[in-house]
Order: structure tokens, then sequence, then C-alpha cells
């Protein structure tokens, strides 16, 4: 992670927190966000337009605002597909915003789910899994569906 000072930003969990300008970098997002520590000698910052940026070769971002959502090498399969199309299970984001939990019968099984906005622009770009009925689908529990069409890829 990196932060900048000055001025105030509301991030995409509704909590107020402080807009950076001047480039420190930190180990966590204080917006209790699940943070992103990526570092090797090939990656670069890329800013988003919520003040903080990820540190990655490759970054998900929002088709519509080029809002950083996540980093590549926390996908955890791309065998998935949602309304849009393919999708990725990836096991971090960030910048995002969360609907209403709901049951929903899926390909897999019955899951509780939240539907997932961009923090920024409010584009609808998956769903977070909360539950699965299915013992052989909790380990999707907490991770996160990123629809590809929603999404595009952005390499340093």
């Amino acid at each position: 992670w990196l932060k900048r000072s000055a001025g105030w930003h509301t991030s995409a969990v509704g909590m107020g927190t402080k807009f950076y300008e001047d480039w420190e970098e930190v180990d966590t997002n204080p917006d209790g966000n699940y943070g992103f520590c990526l570092t090797d000698s090939e990656t670069e910052a890329k800013e988003d337009s919520s003040g903080w940026v990820m540190v990655a070769a490759s970054i998900y971002s929002c088709s519509s605002c080029g809002n950083h959502l996540g980093a590549a090498t926390d996908i955890v399969s791309r065998k998935f597909r949602g309304k849009f199309g393919p999708a990725v299970l990836i096991d971090k984001v960030l910048n995002v915003s969360y609907g209403e939990q709901i049951d929903r019968q899926l390909a897999t099984g019955r899951h509780t789910i939240r539907t997932l906005f961009c923090g920024t622009c409010k584009n609808e770009l998956g769903w977070t899994y909360d539950y699965a009925f299915e013992p052989d689908q909790m380990y999707k529990i907490g991770k996160f569906i990123l629809e590809e069409n929603q999404c595009k890829v952005v390499s340093s």
C-alpha cells in the first residue's frame, strides 16, 4: 500500500478516511479493507480514484472508472461464470461496496451472497460468498467473484 496526505475521501465501505497526497509506504489500509503487500523489482505503483494504490504487476480494475479492485496474484480460480460471462474467484478485493445478503441457488449449490459494486462508480462487478450450504463449497466463503466483462486487467 501507498498513501498520500491532504483532504478527505469517503471509502467504499462508507467510513471517512484521509485522502493522501504525499506518498508513504504502509503495511495495511486503515479502512479495514483487505490489504495488498505485493512488491518486487518489476512492480509499479498504480493510482486509483480512492487515493489507495496497489503495487503489483497485474491489477484488476473497474471497466467503467478504472478503480483498483484486486491483484491478479490473488486469483484462486479462473473457472467461474457470472451473470455477465466468464469470471474469476479472487481472495481479496478493495475499493468496493456490497449489496444486501441473499440466498441464491447457483450452479454449484445454494449460497448466501452479496452483490459487489465498484466503490467509485457503483458498477456491478460480481459478488462475495458469505455462506455455502454444501460442505464441499465452504472454501468460497470470504472470497469474491469478479466478472471479467465488468473488469479490466492493467499491467505494469
